[in-house]
């Protein structure tokens, strides 16, 4: 589905019936989407950015329920222009050096 249409933004578990959902990242690197996948814990989701914007961002800390909220929004912000701001983004940080 992503070879024939456009999307701003992905939201995938990590496991799919088709299999491991790590290979979105390769079909949207280098497009303008932003990939997230969400990640069961306890009674809880963790939120794993993979693409931000059409960059690999796979390795940034994962986000819980609120900070997705937060992130999210920011991307939708970004999306139509309606927001300006100058301060960096959750959503523009880069994986932790090991």
């Amino acid at each position: 589905m992503l070879e024939t249409r456009r999307f701003d933004v992905v939201l995938s578990e990590t496991d799919l019936p088709d299999g491991n959902a790590y290979r979105l990242i390769s079909a949207l690197r280098g497009s303008p989407a932003s990939l997230f996948f969400c990640l069961a814990v306890e009674d809880s989701y963790w939120w794993l950015p993979a693409v931000t914007q059409g960059r690999e961002c796979l390795g940034v800390p994962a986000l819980r329920p609120a900070e997705f909220a937060e992130v999210l929004e920011e991307t939708i912000f970004e999306l139509t222009g309606a927001a300006v701001t100058s301060r960096p983004l959750r959503s523009q940080m880069q994986p932790k050096a090991d």
